[in-house]
Formats: structure tokens, C-alpha cells, sequence
């Protein structure tokens, strides 16, 4: 018994000498790079076949600290950055998917009868999450389109990396000011300057994406959409105009679950009201 004390008394006076000196800072140093790696949510549904083509449906897991990221903006930026890479690389992912980028509000219950969207705080406002919709001319059973998947998305990611020249903070920072006059007096009461706020935002979504994807495949819709968003997906972005048009497997796609005994939205859905 004398034997055990001792020795639980020397585990204790080493445990004790690693306590020392300014613990605080080597914990939130240690918080930091915890942290830092942590990667992003990506569920993809699909692919969709619809007249020659396949189509997948891309969403990006919580904003966190780049709630500031907006479709309007990754539409034009990701393109415009996506245009100049094909010119330097031989990339095959398709510019056009960038048109689609859509913030969606989501659902309040995954895979959840009820349609409607997730609100929270005291303000009810919705929860938004970034999509988009990639289409490629294939056949079924062609994996060249899943390919061109996961290119657009890890080139989203590394668009998303803090460089030394044009990073995207002042890009984006820009582009609230004039499209979010809100959002951007947030910033400006927040930071006091510019410079500052661009400096914050490079950041915080460096921070963000440096962990890279976690891609989820076979996806349903129902995960995040509500009836409104997979009908208008399924119509503008992939040419059906009824649910007649839509296979079983397709259906089994927007629906976790769904049979023949399930009964689906109207065609003519209209949108919640914010």
C-alpha cells in the first residue's frame, strides 16, 4: 500500500510540473491549433439524369465565421477566378455552375414532413446555408461528372485561402458595401475602418475553410431543402416541369424514404415568407 501511494505521489508531482508557467496562454494556443483543421460539411445529392445530362446538388455545411459569404458574391468570384485557372490548368470543371450559387434557408427538420424553415434568436431569422447545382453531359454511369464535383469544390476551398495578393477580404468587403449596407455598418461599427474589417474577413474565412471538405455523398434533398427550393433545383436547374418527369430514383433523391404512398408537394409551390 506504501508502494502504491508513493508512486500515485510521483505521477502527481510530474503531472503538477507540466502545469506550470502561463497555462492560459498554452491552453488558448493549443485551442487554436485544435481547431484550425477542422473541415467543412459538404453533402452532395445526385446525380440527377435528365435529358442527356447528370446533375448534383451541392450543399456547404454551417457559415460559422463566414456568415459574411454571400451567393451574389461567390457567383461573380468564383467564376471570374474559375475563367483565369482554366486558362492555366487543363481543368475540365464547367464555369456555368457558378450561375447557380443559391444561399438556401434550410429546413427546420431534416428529412421532416413539415416544410418550412428553420428560425432561431430573437429576431426568427432563418438559418442559410451556400448551394449549388453542377450539371455534366454524360451518360448514366459515367464518373467524369463526380470528378468535376469534387474539382469545383476543392477549387472553392482554395479560393477561400489567405494569399498575400488580392485576398479576398477587400473583395468581399466591396461587395457587402454595396449590395449589404447593413452588413457592412456592422463592420464598420465593429472595426472602425476598411482596412481592418478586409483584414478580419480574410481571417475569419481562411479560419474557416483551411480544414478542407468533408464530402458526403447520396445526399437527400430533404436534408436541408424545403418542398419550395427542391422543385425550383428541379425545374430551373434541370429542366423538369412535373413531377411526372421525375423517375422513382429521383424521387428517392429529393425524399428520404419516399414510396408510392407518399404524397408529393404541388408542382406550383409557392416560397415562405421571410
Amino acid at each position: 500500500m506504501k508502494l502504491a501511494k508513493s508512486s500515485m505521489s510521483n505521477e502527481e508531482n510530474l503531472f503538477n510540473s507540466i502545469c506550470v508557467g502561463n497555462l492560459k496562454e498554452k491552453i488558448d494556443q493549443t485551442k487554436v491549433n485544435f481547431f484550425q483543421n477542422d473541415t467543412v460539411d459538404v453533402y452532395i445529392s445526385g446525380p440527377f439524369h435528365k435529358t442527356g445530362k447528370s446533375h448534383w446538388v451541392v450543399v456547404y455545411g454551417e457559415n460559422k465565421d463566414a456568415f459574411m459569404l454571400k451567393s451574389s458574391f461567390l457567383a461573380i468570384y468564383i467564376s471570374c477566378l474559375l475563367r483565369q485557372w482554366k486558362q492555366v490548368t487543363n481543368s475540365s470543371i464547367n464555369v456555368d455552375h457558378c450561375n447557380t450559387y443559391y444561399d438556401i434557408s434550410i429546413r427546420k427538420h431534416q428529412f421532416g414532413s413539415e416544410s418550412i424553415w428553420r428560425r432561431t434568436g430573437p429576431k426568427n431569422a432563418t438559418v442559410n446555408r451556400i448551394s449549388f447545382v453542377y450539371s455534366h453531359d454524360s451518360k448514366i454511369g459515367d464518373t467524369a461528372g463526380k470528378e468535376e464535383v469534387i474539382g469545383a469544390i476543392n477549387f472553392f476551398f482554395m479560393s477561400m485561402k489567405q494569399r498575400a495578393e488580392n485576398p479576398i477580404g477587400p473583395l468581399l468587403l466591396d461587395h457587402i458595401h454595396e449590395k449589404a449596407d447593413k452588413l457592412y455598418r456592422y463592420f464598420m461599427e465593429s472595426y472602425k475602418s476598411d482596412e481592418l474589417a478586409a483584414e478580419k474577413i480574410t481571417r475569419a474565412v481562411n479560419k474557416h475553410f483551411s480544414g478542407g471538405p468533408n464530402m458526403i455523398w447520396n445526399d437527400h434533398l430533404n436534408h436541408w431543402l424545403v418542398d419550395y427550393d427542391i422543385i425550383r433545383i428541379l425545374r430551373k436547374h434541370m429542366g423538369y416541369s412535373s413531377w411526372s418527369e421525375v423517375q422513382m430514383k429521383e424521387k428517392q433523391l429529393c425524399y428520404k424514404g419516399f414510396t408510392t404512398k407518399n404524397e408529393l408537394p404541388p408542382w406550383d409551390i409557392q416560397k415562405e415568407s421571410y
